[in-house]
Order: C-alpha cells, then structure tokens, then sequence
C-alpha cells in the first residue's frame, strides 16, 4: 500500500457518530403514549465533545477514539492558512514543500500516503474498497475524466460538489478534483541507488554512463521528457524530449531514475543535447540528496485513468518544488 485545522468550519454530517463517546448515563428511555420508547434527556446531559479539529473527520476503527484526523475536503487557503470547507475551489499551485509548512504551522501535518490511502479506502490498513464510492470506476461518481479518459469537466469544481464522491470516513473528492500531495515519508539516498547499480558512473562531462541492464531494471520519470532510454555508442543515456511539454517543465528538467525492485531513487537533470531540444542527456542532481520525495494521489478533473484514480495509486516522481495543479490534505491527533 503506497505508501487538520483549528478554525475551520464544520464538516458535513457524513453519517458517522464521531460523538459516540457522549455519556449514556445521562439519557433514559421511556414509553410514550403509544408505549414506544423514546431516549429522553433527563436534564443531566453532558456537552457532547468532538474528537477531531473543525474540518476534519475521524479516521480509525473507532470514530470515538481515532487513530488520527484528516481534512475532509481538499486544502483551501485562506490568507496563508489552509482550511476545510465545502463549496469552495480548492488551492492548487501548491509545491510539496509548501503544503508541508502550511500543515505544520497550522498545527498538523501533511497527511501521509499511509493515512491518505486509508481516509480514502474506508479501512485502516490492508484492505478498502478500490476507489473511496466502491471497487467499480464510476464515470460519474466524482470529477474525473471517463474511464475511456475522456475530459468531462474543463475546470476545477468546489469542493463536495458530488455526493457520490465520498469515502466510508466521510472524505470527498479524493478521486478527482485536484491532484493531492501526500508524504510518503521516503528521502532521496543517492549512495543507496548507486549501491544497487554499481556499473553506473559520470563521464569527464559529467553525463551519466550506464549498460542496458541498468535500462532495463529502472524508469525515468521528469516533466517534458519521454520515458524511454536508449544507450549511445559512449554508453551515455540518452532520452528523446517533448518539445510542447518542454515550455512548462522546469530547465532544465529534474526528475528520478527508479528502481523498479525497490523505493530507491536517483535525483537526474536532463539537458538537451542541440537547439531543437529533441535529444537529451542525464546528469545527476547531488544537491538533492537528503530532500523529501512527494507523493501525488487521486488524479484530477483533466487527468487520470481507471488505475490512476484508484484509491491506491500514487505518483512518486515530482521534485518537491513542483508546483501544478495539485492540492493536498493536512492531519492531526484527535482532540
């Protein structure tokens, strides 16, 4: 399995008791006139208490007692702070880094793709359903393009605008909408990637140097460049680039070579080989050893298909200072 907020107004009534922990001695059931029961105050009734921050909702196997509490809709940010509310457009634009600091001086966290996956699956752990409404894509149950991967909404739509669009714990729009950071608490370790290919190495340029093996064993994931590898006469890398991509990537663009066996990952640059930038090669990023890798979840309005909607799915290449069309959900513990 890939792997809150003070102020904010409160959730929707999503079905669940998060109150159940009210004191029950306080209430007794009496007949009425038709000799049915009824639960009657006896004028000792305690202040129910929430259990979780407004705007965020319970998410554990006690509702009274959870493991954590999570936004309920997609972060919206209002004069620097990040809130849960229904109705509104969520906050995009956000890079990693950014939605990490805002959670964390709202008292939270950013929730982790742990936490994300269970808020949207119904179930803590292992299991869930395969998208948070069931296990069958639903076309029309949330703001994504069809399972065809046909565009059906052209912008961004306020948050719980579809009552279909909810999970078990009563979290919306965590397919669809807007992409979502999740951490997934995982670092860039270049020595660690470079143990499991020793045979990879930098020419005098400084362009990196591998053998068909290495190819084959990882994939290369960084905005406005091809997927594909082929390897040079010199045993240089190099990738073929996607010029109309090219003029919203980063350049020079950054990303990840992956292991496929393994979490690791090596932090690249891609650099265009002539003027038409249509052939690049690899160099590796030193400085980014010891950043946070990101974690994307749950698609979006223009983009995603059956698997990438899923509950389950996560987009582990984007550098921390990306910031596209994503938004993200903060955590925090029970009250």
């Amino acid at each position: 399995m890939w792997i809150a907020l003070l102020g904010c107004t409160a959730p929707a009534d999503t079905g669940q008791d998060s109150s159940s922990n009210a004191d029950s001695a306080a209430h007794s059931e009496e007949p009425d006139e038709t000799g049915e029961t009824s639960d009657t105050d006896t004028g000792d009734t305690a202040p129910i208490e929430p259990v979780c921050p407004d705007g965020l909702i319970p998410v554990g196997d006690s509702l009274s007692d959870p493991d954590y509490c999570i936004f309920q809709y997609e972060a919206h940010i209002v004069d620097g702070v990040p809130t849960s509310v229904e109705g509104v457009i969520p906050t995009t634009a956000i890079s990693f880094y950014e939605a990490l600091e805002m959670c964390a001086d709202s008292g939270m966290w950013l929730a982790t793709s742990d936490q994300w996956e269970d808020a949207a699956d119904g179930v803590v752990g292992e299991g869930g359903s395969t998208y948070p409404y069931g296990d069958q894509m639903d076309d029309a149950a949330c703001v994504t393009p069809t399972v065809d991967g046909e565009v059906v909404y052209e912008s961004l739509q306020p948050t719980g605008s579809l009552e279909t669009c909810v999970s078990p714990f009563g979290v919306y729009d965590s397919s669809g909408n807007a992409f979502e950071w999740a951490d997934p608490q995982l670092v860039v370790d270049i020595a660690a990637f470079l143990a499991l290919f020793p045979e990879l190495s930098e020419d005098e340029d400084g362009y990196l140097v591998g053998t068909e093996e290495l190819v084959e064993a990882t994939d290369l994931q960084v905005a406005g460049v091809q997927p594909f590898m082929t390897l040079r006469e010199d045993g240089r890398i190099e990738v073929a680039l996607e010029p109309d991509s090219w003029e919203w990537a980063d350049h020079p663009a950054t990303g990840y070579l992956f292991d496929r066996a393994s979490t690791e990952a090596l932090p690249l640059t891609v650099g265009p080989l002539d003027e038409t930038f249509t052939l690049g090669v690899l160099t590796v990023r030193e400085d980014q050893d010891g950043t946070p890798r990101t974690d994307k979840r749950g698609g979006a309005y223009y983009a995603g298909s059956a698997y990438g909607t899923a509950s389950g799915a996560g987009f582990l290449a984007h550098v921390p200072e990306f910031d596209g069309t994503i938004s993200f959900r903060c955590a925090s513990e029970p009250l």
